[in-house]
């Protein structure tokens, strides 16, 4: 559902709602035919999250550099009442705020996300630390590296 989100966000100008869903199903039995393997990594690495979860630990992520833990808690609901000066009346606000139950699904479905977030990031941080020790000019366009471009020319 998301990916064919995507695809009528970027190409609804081109494709119909219906095309844009049959193009997602195209792509994802390509996805499998070509690369079922890694279906089953994925499934994998999913399956340690979930497990990790319900037995009530943290999935953590190890590299060189830094260790990733993730624990994903429940959402509880709760209501307070505030008061809104503009309309000079009481309202009632929910928020949501963490609980001590931890989210078996949730940590279930991100797991694989963020090991290959934490991947992908490591292996920025390689080649910055390469480029650096090169004194070579490095212009990152990664999300948590941002450089300035006239630092890049430095």
């Amino acid at each position: 559902m998301s990916t064919a989100s995507d695809i009528k966000g970027y190409l609804s100008q081109y494709l119909t709602h219906k095309e844009c869903f049959d193009l997602a199903k195209i792509c994802f039995k390509f996805w499998k035919v070509r690369y079922h393997n890694m279906d089953c990594l994925i499934r994998l690495i999913r399956s340690i999250g979930w497990l990790a979860s319900t037995s009530g630990r943290s999935v953590q992520y190890n590299v060189d550099y830094f260790t990733t833990i993730q624990d994903y808690m429940k959402m509880d609901s709760i209501n307070i009442w505030v008061y809104d000066k503009l309309h000079k009346k009481r309202r009632k606000v929910t928020l949501r705020v963490s609980s001590d139950n931890r989210d078996n699904k949730k940590t279930e479905v991100s797991t694989f996300v963020n090991f290959i977030h934490q991947k992908v990031a490591y292996i920025a941080m390689k080649v910055l630390k390469t480029m650096l020790y090169m004194k070579a000019p490095v212009y990152t366009v990664y999300d948590n590296f941002l450089t300035l471009p006239y630092l890049a020319l430095k």
